[in-house]
């Protein structure tokens, strides 16, 4: 897990690599998946267990699915499939550091902004939005668009609203206690 978490390193994606049979198989199992809620963790894979992730299969089923986007931003998929796409877009922007790969996320991000109230009735933002989350705080730190931190606010406020819940459950059920 800390070798798949680059973020957290200081490391960039694809500088570490590992000879481990286990991640092997995995990898191998996974790299000819159709499945996009699985192509973010199959990349990231490939940047630890192949020399160039960005030639793998996954990598062209990434830039395929990106292909296939609408002109007004959106994706023939589901949310959740959509926001999955656009993180393993992330995963491949942290290891190829182009910026062509953040024009698709943006788009979306414009599509989302027009669609709100169409994407919150979709039961699947509700369980994904803090992968969603997720993807607008990274392109906010890349960009600094204002755009972005506005979407990342209804996200947070009309979703989730976890500090919320944490300052409700903290003030009913006392911590002091073992």
């Amino acid at each position: 897990a800390p070798l798949m978490a680059m973020t957290t390193l200081p490391l960039r994606a694809g500088l570490v690599r590992m000879e481990n049979p286990a991640m092997n198989k995995l990898y191998q199992q996974i790299e000819m998946t159709n499945t996009p809620t699985a192509f973010e963790g199959a990349f990231r894979l490939a940047c630890v267990v192949s020399a160039k992730p960005g030639e793998t299969p996954v990598a062209a089923k990434i830039r395929a699915m990106l292909s296939f986007q609408k002109d007004d931003g959106s994706f023939m998929l589901s949310f959740k499939e959509s926001v999955a796409v656009l993180r393993a877009a992330w995963a491949m922007y942290e290891y190829e550091a182009r910026k062509p790969l953040l024009d698709p996320i943006a788009r979306w991000c414009a599509f989302a902004v027009q669609h709100w109230d169409d994407l919150m009735a979709d039961d699947d933002i509700w369980a994904n939005s803090a992968d969603l989350l997720d993807l607008l705080e990274n392109l906010y730190r890349v960009t600094g668009k204002s755009a972005v931190l506005s979407l990342c606010e209804r996200v947070a406020t009309q979703t989730m609203g976890w500090s919320s819940v944490l300052n409700t459950v903290s003030g009913q059920r006392p911590t002091n206690k073992s």
